[in-house]
């Protein structure tokens, strides 16, 4: 729930006002693309490590009555794919997302400085 609110909070969903003075709506998106920054590189691994655990402790007792062989390995695929998945992201599609940010980013502040 914590990680919902997290990322719905760096949606920019606000009415737009047309008397409202042009470096306010900027300081507002860059507010916005810092706090989607903070939710790739600071939010998404701890939400994955806290899927791998809920995960583990409900194979753990799923696998209670089977064998230990059969435990372990169902663990062990668990983490490869938990792992896994999150580290191709990491670097196959958060380098992507994070490079567009900075890219609005730059963006936004040459603009801010131009309406100064």
């Amino acid at each position: 729930m914590l990680f919902l609110f997290a990322t719905w909070r760096g949606y920019g969903f606000k009415k737009e006002y047309l008397d409202i003075d042009s470096t306010h709506y900027i300081d507002y998106q860059l507010q916005k693309l810092n706090w989607q920054r903070k939710i790739i590189t600071l939010f998404t691994p701890v939400y994955s490590l806290l899927l791998w655990l809920i995960l583990v402790m409900y194979t753990i007792e799923v696998t209670k009555k089977g064998s230990a062989e059969f435990r372990y390995s169902a663990l062990i695929v668990t983490s490869i794919y938990i792992f896994g998945v999150t580290f191709w992201a990491q670097f196959k599609k958060k380098k992507k997302q994070l490079a567009r940010i900075d890219e609005l980013l730059t963006e936004l502040k040459n603009m801010q400085k131009e309406l100064s």
